[in-house]
């Protein structure tokens, strides 16, 4: 573990997925976030998995897709949320997805095993943080990973 930038693995994330975000003409903005002890390739790994996510569920026929990345502050944690403006997630199935194997798109062209989820789930929990989908989203999907502001003993 050590002190490392998320805006710096966001960015890093974003460039690995610089093919797939051209080829779904999306923009993704990174706002602000804070550095914190963690360890980088793990967390590097979930944003991959959630502004990849946004990338393959969050298009839209009627608009282009937009995915941001941006930080609030909640006291002790630091809060990252990764919000889209895609169809969004059913508020009855925000915990289900982050259960191995489970998917809400079952159709053969949404690749994927259904074990991204929890695995961001596991290293989010490594890092003695937590991981949701926000039920109350009205619009898109949004993902808040929560990572203490303290150091991990």
């Amino acid at each position: 573990m050590m002190t490392v930038d998320l805006g710096l693995l966001a960015q890093q994330a974003i460039e690995l997925l610089g093919h797939d975000i051209a080829a779904a003409d999306a923009e993704v903005r990174i706002d602000g976030l804070p550095s914190c002890v963690a360890a980088p390739d793990l967390l590097i790994r979930v944003f991959l998995n959630l502004i990849g996510n946004a990338l393959k569920y969050g298009r839209s026929a009627d608009r282009p897709l937009r995915i941001a990345v941006s930080s609030e502050d909640d006291g002790s944690w630091h809060r990252i949320v990764i919000k889209d403006n895609g169809p969004g997630i059913p508020p009855q199935n925000a915990e289900r997805i982050f259960e191995p194997s489970q998917r809400l798109v079952t159709d053969d062209k949404a690749e994927g095993s259904g074990f991204g989820l929890s695995i961001c789930a596991e290293i989010v929990k490594l890092h003695n943080g937590r991981i949701f989908a926000d039920k109350t989203s009205e619009t898109g999907a949004r993902f808040v990973m929560e990572l203490p502001k303290a150091p991990l003993q």
